[in-house]
């Protein structure tokens, strides 16, 4: 992307389309000879940004090039041909090398963003659950996060979700929604979820089977006080009838918070035979 040096005499209003940044090739050059440090001028108006770590990066500027970024997409790439390449010299130890990478990607996504903006953290993986480190030290540095996108199967992983030093972080999620890859949302980890989760007001998730469907939406009905969206998505039709109408919904809420003030006319349920979607709000 070519950026012109009158921008400080006109600001465009054109819709700039930046593509999912890879950190290993992302260079900024300057004609200027007097500072470097104004070039997040140029990506004011962004507020959605994605990144891949590829290997280390050499860093031109000392402020964060996009500023505003309030929703943040990372790609995690696979650790252990990263370490092979660049954090050899670092340590000998394996454990000490993975963590030593994780606070190395954390320190490069600084760079390009103000972390402290972020609200909205959408986590990307094709490569197993190896990269929970990083996972963990980039919500600890977005203190301010409240959306949270993220694999079932990290979701699950006890390392994540039993961690104390994220415990503080996912009380204050409002808003999550898994992503399977052939891993489905169990029954049983229900109540894990919702102790971890406890403010969730949006959450989207999938299960195996409509049973489960049906038995995952009366626990969150009856435990979560401000839930006002719910969308569930089932693989297999099973043995219930669908029970959840607006007058049933109604009635539930109702019978477990009578004190919640809610509008019923807002209260709507949609089932296509492969997900349930529930709006409370």
């Amino acid at each position: 992307m070519l950026r012109t040096s009158n921008y400080h005499k006109h600001k465009s209003n054109g819709y700039v389309n930046i593509p999912f940044i890879f950190c290993g090739s992302f260079e900024t050059r300057s004609t200027r000879t007097t500072t470097i440090n104004d070039h997040h001028l140029f990506y004011s108006n962004e507020t959605k940004l994605g990144l891949c770590l590829l290997n280390r990066q050499i860093i031109t500027w000392s402020c964060p090039l996009f500023q505003q970024i309030k929703y943040l997409v990372i790609q995690l790439v696979s650790i252990q041909s990263l370490l092979s390449n660049n954090l050899c010299d670092i340590v000998n130890s394996r454990q000490e090398k993975f963590n030593d990478y994780a606070k190395l990607s954390v320190d490069c996504f600084s760079h390009f963003v103000h972390l402290s903006n972020v609200t909205e953290i959408e986590f990307r993986s094709a490569f197993g659950t190896t990269q929970w480190r990083d996972i963990q030290y980039i919500l600890q540095a977005c203190p301010n996060v409240i959306n949270l996108i993220i694999n079932t199967e990290y979701l699950l992983l006890s390392e994540l979700i039993d961690n104390e030093f994220l415990i503080p972080i996912f009380k204050q999620i409002k808003m999550i929604e898994s992503i399977t890859q052939n891993i489905y949302f169990p029954l049983n980890f229900a109540s894990k979820f919702l102790e971890s989760f406890p403010s969730l007001r949006h959450i989207k998730l999938q299960v195996d089977s409509f049973d489960n469907c049906v038995h995952l939406i009366e626990i969150f009905l009856i435990h979560l006080t401000n839930l006002s969206y719910l969308k569930i998505n089932y693989k297999h039709n099973a043995l219930f009838d669908d029970p959840f109408t607006c007058d049933y919904i109604i009635k539930k809420r109702r019978q477990t918070f009578p004190d919640h003030i809610f509008n019923e006319q807002r209260i709507n349920v949609k089932n296509n035979g492969e997900t349930i979607e529930i709006w409370l709000s």
